[in-house]
């Protein structure tokens, strides 16, 4: 702090022409840097467009052309580099002539340009509407999301028959590119297909939403749906089952080995016949028992005691026929008791109705990126056997092999991205870094001569109680006479005062 007062206080003893000199090489060197990082920037080319097709590409290029801005051309002219200074200036050319590659032809541009918009019959008329409502739709799913960078919709209208069986749904296909890095939830999933059906009509369930990489992202939605209603439909049912077969064991796969590096594939058959099973068994008798369950039990029992005739013979019908017997007349007793069991065969019926749509056979093929060891894939294999609920005896298979993933074009946008990122992040320390680098440059440079320019620069010092005799030395002494004695002559004498200096001059 002492040395930065100081040196202000030299600055300010310095002389006008001097103190304006300093100011003006600081600012005039400030200025420099700023342009230098300005024209530097300036000059670097980003990307505006990759991955066009070939008449995009030639439309933008002609508009650039006109407007005379710099472009460079790669890829084999699908992908456009333009400077950073002049991206959005070109972009909002771009928009204003309607070249726009993302930008689909709405009705605007279908009807509102057409000299002849009423003469078209009526097949093209509505070819048409479906062409400006499919560009209506695609553009309010790129601009409503952030991570989507284009979308395509595509709409099937199935023509009217005349039975019912004959007819077809209507359907529709909306095809999404993510941004890199990006992931869609369920959702956004979800807000598409509601967005797509009701602008065009056609059942939530007939809308399906395929990703870059071609997967059907929408079936994550269908997983979730009750199968009441479809449990007469066998084939909903079983692909149904084999839809959430897959997701669940790829979503496990992807928890233990990252997303992309296993494919899941599951296929199932379901047994939907009807059946009744009867089953009757016998039970062994009871232990103890003779036989079987008693069905019926008879027991008689007679007893006789006194004078007279004892009942001959055997109890039924032969016993109404009269017998002879002994005529004595004496004490007589008699007594009888016989018993009689039915018995039946114990038996056990059972009524068995299996459910309609259960497994009937399970087959599941896991490949993996060539990653695994074999104790891993071992492990694998366990975990996919144990969560896909294989039953060996049913005859299900599970086959778990490694193979190395084709991962070139996901390698190439990740490095186009990573280069893009980097590039711009260089510009920008460029922007930071160069004139903070010539301010710094400026103080080391005046720091670093700080003793020659407080000794060029230093004033003399005159106090003001002292002499002028006292302070000065004798060559200034003798200087400050010279002057006053010129400036004495020359207000006397202007005519000699030429002569005089010339003189004065020659002694010096």
């Amino acid at each position: 702090m002492n040395y930065l007062k100081m040196l202000f206080e030299q600055f300010k003893n310095l002389a006008t022409w001097q103190k304006a000199a300093i100011i003006s090489v600081t600012v005039f060197g400030f200025a420099g840097v700023l342009l230098f990082a300005f024209f530097f920037s300036g000059g670097d080319y980003i990307v505006l467009y990759r991955n066009l097709d070939l008449e995009s590409a030639s439309n933008i290029k002609e508009k650039i052309e006109e407007g005379n801005y710099k472009y460079k051309l790669s890829d084999n002219g699908t992908t456009i580099m333009v400077s950073s200074a002049e991206k959005e200036i070109i972009l909002l050319k771009l928009a204003k002539d309607n070249v726009l590659p993302d930008r689909s032809k709405g009705y605007e541009d279908i009807f509102g340009k057409s000299s002849n918009a009423f003469s078209n019959s009526r097949k093209i008329e509505d070819l048409n509407i479906l062409r400006g409502l499919q560009a209506e739709i695609e553009t309010t799913i790129k601009r409503s999301s952030k991570i989507i960078s284009s979308a395509r919709l595509h709409i099937f209208y199935a023509p009217e028959r005349t039975f019912k069986e004959d007819q077809k749904q209507d359907k529709a296909t909306v095809f999404i590119v993510l941004k890199t890095g990006k992931k869609i939830e369920n959702d956004q999933i979800t807000g598409i297909r509601n967005l797509v059906a009701n602008a065009t009509g056609i059942e939530e369930d007939n809308v399906s939403i395929i990703d870059q990489n071609f997967v059907d992202v929408s079936k994550r939605l269908r997983s979730n749906k009750n199968t009441d209603n479809f449990a007469a439909d066998q084939y909903t049912l079983q692909k149904k089952y084999v839809e959430e077969k897959e997701l669940k064991l790829q979503e496990m796969l992807d928890r233990i080995l990252g997303g992309g590096r296993s494919v899941v594939t599951v296929h199932a058959e379901l047994n939907f016949d009807k059946r009744e099973v009867f089953d009757e068994s016998l039970i062994p008798p009871i232990k103890g028992e003779e036989g079987g369950v008693v069905v019926s039990e008879e027991l008689n029992e007679e007893t006789f005691k006194g004078k007279g005739k004892k009942p001959v013979g055997v109890p039924g019908t032969q016993s109404n026929i009269p017998t002879y017997p002994e005529s004595k007349n004496e004490q007589d007793e008699y007594a009888s008791k016989s018993t009689k069991k039915n018995y039946d065969l114990s038996k056990k019926q059972e009524k068995i109705i299996y459910a309609v749509g259960d497994v009937k056979r399970l087959n599941v093929s896991v490949v993996v990126d060539d990653v695994l060891t074999d104790p891993q894939r071992v492990k694998i294999e366990n975990a996919v056997i144990s969560a896909a609920g294989i039953v060996k005896q049913r005859g299900d298979t599970v086959v778990v092999e490694k193979y190395p993933f084709n991962r070139e074009d996901m390698k190439v946008q990740e490095s186009r991205a990573q280069q893009d990122k980097l590039q711009d992040m260089f510009f920008q320390l460029l922007l930071v870094i160069i004139p903070t680098g010539g301010i710094f440059f400026i103080l080391w440079f005046v720091w670093k001569n700080k003793e020659l320019i407080i000794t060029h620069f230093k004033p003399i010092e005159i106090k003001k109680d002292s002499a002028p005799e006292d302070i000065l030395p004798m060559e200034a002494r003798e200087r400050v006479q010279k002057v006053d004695l010129i400036k004495d002559f020359i207000s006397k004498s202007p005519k000699d005062a030429s002569t005089l200096l010339q003189i004065w001059l020659n002694s010096e």
